[in-house]
């Protein structure tokens, strides 16, 4: 790891650490419930530092709050247990209930680490789909869920999804695709992922949805995936400057010719403009302006009441990706 990947860490590290005891309290109230919050540290000039957490278009409600659920893993894949063992293999978190007001068929039950406190968790492969869901996540499901159909029929694969791959999940329960793989290269991620599929299943459209984990810098995770994926979502991946030739080249690696990867995420400090022209290489480029019209009202109104509100860091931006011939 990179002294500058160190630093970044360590200032999000920080961040959280600070903020660690009010997101606990905080955690019992459904999220439309909360008022929004700054992360303390935000006068570091980082642009991870999350100031901002949501636009209302996707809410979350714990479920039994006050109760601590454990994952454990046997060989055959994920089962649920109550067992007080503290061993490498259990996961302490939450369950909690999802909801994109409007759409009412989309009510996954998704599996929360607890929150991240620790220098030791924070480590390891990309974790920031660990400490929390961004908004670039729910305004990708808002427009899934927005647009009937799109999928239908098509091999769609989400990566660097987190431990929720919400957006994996609008196409796995509300799309009728041929094939929906949920991704991310944080071991954790993939825990948490495997237990909310498990939980899932029944609402389900197509019974192809799997999770593997695909860490960018490892070839042998996605080589046997060339291109599979008529659509490859990706939110909010890049940021981390090391990683960005790595993901240009999972994504070329893996969409079909014929397809694309829609890509979503906010400038910045230039961190999104330096991806797409580091892919610019591999793909044809297109800006999507009008990407999401209740994203757009939700902006306006945001920024007109949110001090704390910065577009330049927050307001998710999308391109569609093509790749070149």
């Amino acid at each position: 790891m990179s002294s500058t990947h160190k630093h970044k860490w360590r200032i999000l590290r920080d961040a959280i650490l600070k903020a660690a005891q009010a997101a606990k309290q905080q955690q019992e109230q459904p999220q439309e419930q909360r008022e929004p919050q700054e992360e303390e540290g935000a006068a570091v000039d980082d642009a991870s530092v999350r100031r901002f957490q949501s636009y209302g278009l996707v809410t979350s409600h714990r479920v039994e709050p006050g109760t601590i659920n454990r994952i454990a893993f046997s060989g055959n894949g994920t089962v649920l247990a109550d067992s007080a063992d503290q061993d490498s293999d259990v996961l302490l978190g939450t369950w909690h209930r999802h909801d994109a007001p409007g759409f009412d068929s989309f009510q996954p039950l998704v599996f929360h680490l607890r929150p991240v406190v620790t220098l030791q968790d924070m480590l390891g492969f990309n974790n920031t789909g660990n400490v929390c869901i961004w908004p670039s996540e729910e305004v990708l499901v808002h427009w899934i869920l927005s647009q009937p159909g799109v999928f239908k029929g098509l091999r769609v694969c989400e990566i660097g999804g987190g431990m929720a791959s919400l957006a994996g999940l609008a196409v796995a329960i509300n799309e009728q695709a041929e094939e929906v793989v949920l991704t991310d290269g944080n071991e954790n991620s993939m825990s948490c992922i495997h237990a909310t599929l498990a939980a899932n299943r029944g609402a389900f459209t197509t019974e192809n949805v799997t999770a593997q984990r695909l860490d960018w810098t490892q070839p042998a995770h996605y080589q046997h995936l060339q291109h599979r994926f008529d659509v490859v979502l990706c939110a909010d991946c890049c940021f981390f400057d090391e990683f960005r030739p790595a993901l240009a080249e999972v994504l070329q690696t893996i969409t079909r010719p014929s397809g694309h990867v829609l890509l979503i995420c906010p400038e910045r400090r230039g961190t999104r403009s330096a991806f797409l022209q580091l892919a610019s290489d591999r793909f044809r480029v297109e800006e999507i302006p009008s990407f999401d019209a209740e994203l757009q009202r939700q902006h306006e109104h945001v920024l007109a009441s949110n001090p704390k509100y910065e577009p330049d860091i927050h307001f998710p931006k999308a391109a569609k990706l093509t790749p070149l011939k």
